[in-house]
């Protein structure tokens, strides 16, 4: 019964992929890190817009047991003399103004260093606050009426070596999951297939694969 749920599910989750695309788009790059034990990894966030603006601001949450934001740059950015950025927890805030309005592809707002605490490997999504699909990061152009962006969020992966059997280099999506790479899991899942180092799919392995086929899709 749970195999045809989530088969169900996968179905209607591909029926809302027709979706039009936002004009204003902001990411985390890498979209995936991969680590193994403790150790820190820079993640960028970037911005997309076809809006000209000068102020931006978000919230990044993640899961504290397993990562920690010990620092945020903003050399290069959009913003690089008035910005500023706090950590409270399981979250930090982050934003930067400048005199010169701006709008084009990859604007770079923040570098961030991102640490992995948790020795024994672990998973936590990197992610803005609030739902996907709503508004997220506040970029204010200069007439002071604020515009909102669609954003999509990274994960940061740790001890998942097996996650590589489906966006490792050589692979058909290489660091995406396509839907054929997608139906592959599902088939690995339902069949307790061996896969990486003799690992067997569990339902949160298969979560992960889903939302990381989401991401592509979108």
């Amino acid at each position: 019964m749970k195999n045809i749920s989530i088969i169900i599910g996968i179905l209607v989750i591909l029926s809302m992929l027709s979706g039009v695309a936002a004009d204003n788009i902001v990411y985390f790059d890498p979209e995936i890190v991969y680590m193994d034990g403790v150790g820190t990894e820079t993640v960028q966030v970037f911005l997309d817009s076809t809006d000209t603006i000068d102020t931006w601001g978000t919230e990044i949450v993640f899961d504290s047991n397993c990562i920690n934001i010990t620092n945020v740059e903003f050399s290069g950015s959009i913003t690089p003399t008035y910005n500023g950025w706090g950590h409270f927890g399981n979250y930090i805030y982050l934003g930067g103004t400048d005199l010169n309005h701006m709008s084009g592809e990859d604007l770079l707002l923040a570098t961030l260093t991102v640490e992995c605490i948790d020795p024994l490997g672990c998973t936590s999504s990197l992610n803005f606050t609030g739902e996907t699909g709503n508004e997220r990061l506040i970029a204010g152009p200069p007439d002071n009426s604020p515009n909102y962006v669609t954003v999509y969020e990274a994960t940061w992966i740790s001890g998942t070596d097996w996650l590589l059997q489906w966006t490792g280099s050589d692979t058909d999506g290489a660091k995406n999951i396509t839907t054929k790479e997608l139906q592959g899991a599902i088939h690995c899942w339902l069949e307790n297939i061996e896969i990486r180092g003799g690992h067997i799919l569990k339902t949160s392995d298969l979560q992960l694969v889903i939302s990381l086929w989401l991401g592509f899709s979108n």
